[in-house]
């Protein structure tokens, strides 16, 4: 009775393996496939048939020389297959993620049982990994609004305060240095009172455009406010700031910047607080409102020009 038992079990077992739609195998001692599903061979490209009484190491190599079924990473098999060999040996569990030339995607489990025998468990998660690609796209995409302005297309304040304390901690740790811009459009009042917010706007983005146009990679321009924006410049002394901010200064003067279509144009000229962050200084707080007193200073003698405090 207890063998016609174990019998049935054995039976409802196997069946269960044939029509699962997990991945399964079982390799012996010398890792040569004793038991494998269909789902299993289907990611080798390969038939039942054709996979039992393989050795681990001569399907992945058949996979390796027909880029059929599993993706190996590597230019080099017999270096990447040591090493995968040598893993095996050092642990009994693992887990990791298989892709096929097909583009499906399975988790896959590794148990290697007292018996000696390796047994692979696979779950195909293909969906599953595209939803989350899609979601870290959308939160990429979520992230990249939150810190940009949305007229200029520059970062915003938010995004200034936090590139800036990174900046800091920058040079905090590797005892380097950064300069800040900070740019203020003159009589931007005039030009919205005058010509309409739609044209001050175009405005602002014009601006915009010609200050990136200066700035190396490494730079980050923000807008801040209204009118205001700021830019840092890592690993840049407060004479080099000087001289961007002249350049910038000086490009902005020269536009000419057109309101309407009868080709009417403006000319703007911006003001410029220059500073060099301090070893004292806490936050970035600090070091703007050093550049806010120098633009301040320059608001207060006329405009139109760059001060370094």
């Amino acid at each position: 009775m207890a063998e016609e038992l174990d019998q049935v079990i054995a039976n409802a077992l196997r069946e269960v393996l044939e029509v699962t739609p997990n991945a399964i195998g079982i390799f012996d001692q010398s890792l040569t496939l004793i038991y494998c599903n269909d789902v299993l061979a289907g990611l080798f490209c390969m038939t039942r048939a054709e996979a039992l009484g393989k050795t681990q190491e001569e399907i992945l190599k058949r996979s390796f020389d027909t880029s059929e079924g599993i993706n190996i990473a590597s230019d080099d098999f017999d270096s990447w297959y040591q090493e995968l060999n040598c893993n095996q040996q050092q642990t009994h569990f693992n887990q990791f993620e298989a892709d096929t030339t097909e583009g499906v995607v399975f988790k896959m489990t590794r148990m290697t049982l007292d018996s000696g025998l390796m047994v692979m468990l696979g779950t195909e998660i293909t969906e599953l990994k595209q939803v989350q690609s899609s979601l870290e796209l959308a939160l990429t995409k979520l992230e990249l609004l939150a810190n940009t302005d949305q007229l200029t297309g520059v970062y915003n304040r938010r995004y200034f305060e936090d590139i800036a304390r990174k900046e800091i901690d920058r040079c905090i740790r590797y005892q380097q240095t950064f300069s800040l811009l900070l740019i203020d459009l003159d009589h931007f009042k005039n030009i919205n009172d005058h010509f309409g917010h739609h044209i001050g706007d175009e405005v602002l983005i014009h601006v915009t455009s010609i200050c990136q146009r200066q700035l190396r990679l490494t730079d980050t321009l923000c807008r801040i406010g209204g009118e205001e924006f700021a830019i840092i410049l890592p690993s840049t002394e407060a004479s080099d700031a000087l001289q961007i901010a002249e350049r910038i200064r000086e490009s902005v003067n020269q536009a000419n910047i057109p309101v309407d279509e009868h080709q009417t144009n403006i000319t703007m000229s911006i003001s410029i607080g220059v500073t060099e962050y301090k070893r004292h200084d806490m936050a970035i707080s600090d070091t703007l409102i050093r550049a806010d007193k120098a633009l301040y200073r320059v608001k207060e003698n006329g405009r139109n020009s760059c001060l370094l405090i």
